[in-house]
């Protein structure tokens, strides 16, 4: 195997999230009823991308 400048990568990365996500089941106190909707429409997407180079991200 060949040497090679390993200085000189770059990775990158993307991720995406909605942000409405939540439970689709709530939680409540003991003896308590839980009074939380679930959110019946798509929100706004957000979308993150990083590069990790050998130096710093």
């Amino acid at each position: 195997m060949q040497a090679e400048d390993f200085t000189c990568f770059k990775f990158v990365d993307e991720t995406s999230t909605n942000l409405t996500y939540c439970r689709r089941y709530a939680r409540a106190e003991g003896g308590q009823r839980a009074h939380q909707a679930t959110p019946r429409h798509g929100g706004p997407n957000v979308t993150l991308v990083a590069a990790l180079t050998p130096h710093e991200l």
